[in-house]
């Protein structure tokens, strides 16, 4: 037998308050007097001292290109040779990733004006990003990757140890500069 939902709350409704126990009556409510109060101002509370003051959050050491700079050499505590020794295979690297920025960039443009064309089925747009936009992203993350597991190859447990008390955020900061506009 099937009975519509509201009917069925309906009967659990009744169900329980056959069986809830009759509430006590309330005494009547004194009639209330008219209310004439003041306002009275609160003090707004002061934070402790160690609350209040602002926290800086710490600034990302700037790495960009550290393999071509001797201060971000000497604050990671490699030496300039150590950079050196890295620097062509990173400036390798560094310019295929640019390489891809910039095609990337070009693929985005291209992507919009596709998108405000609304000749353009939505199925051509997907198929170019599909085949150009994720290609170029795939591209610019393997090219980091590819750089930061080289130079944790590169360096002794000794020069890891050490890159990583000066930054512990060495391997997930941003390494490769940004390439220029081509326009």
């Amino acid at each position: 037998m099937r009975y519509p939902y509201a009917q069925l709350l309906s009967l659990a409704a009744l169900l329980c308050a056959a069986c809830a126990p009759e509430a006590p009556t309330p005494p009547p409510a004194p009639a209330p007097a008219p209310v004439v109060a003041e306002v009275a101002i609160r003090a707004t509370p002061t934070p402790p001292a160690s609350l209040s003051t602002p926290v800086k959050p710490t600034a990302a050491p700037d790495i960009l290109g550290w393999w071509d700079r001797p201060a971000a050499l000497a604050e990671l505590g490699l030496t300039p040779a150590e950079g050196a020794a890295m620097a062509a295979q990173l400036g390798k690297l560094e310019r295929a990733y640019q390489t891809a920025q910039r095609q990337l960039r070009q693929v985005r443009r291209t992507q919009m004006l596709m998108l405000e064309d609304p000749k353009v089925p939505g199925a051509d747009i997907k198929r170019f990003n599909q085949r150009n936009l994720q290609f170029l992203l795939s591209t610019m993350l393997d090219q980091n990757i590819a750089a930061r597991l080289w130079v944790r190859e590169q360096l002794s447990a000794e020069q890891r140890a050490r890159v990583l008390q000066r930054s512990p955020r060495f391997f997930g900061l941003r390494w490769f500069r940004a390439a220029e506009q081509s326009e």
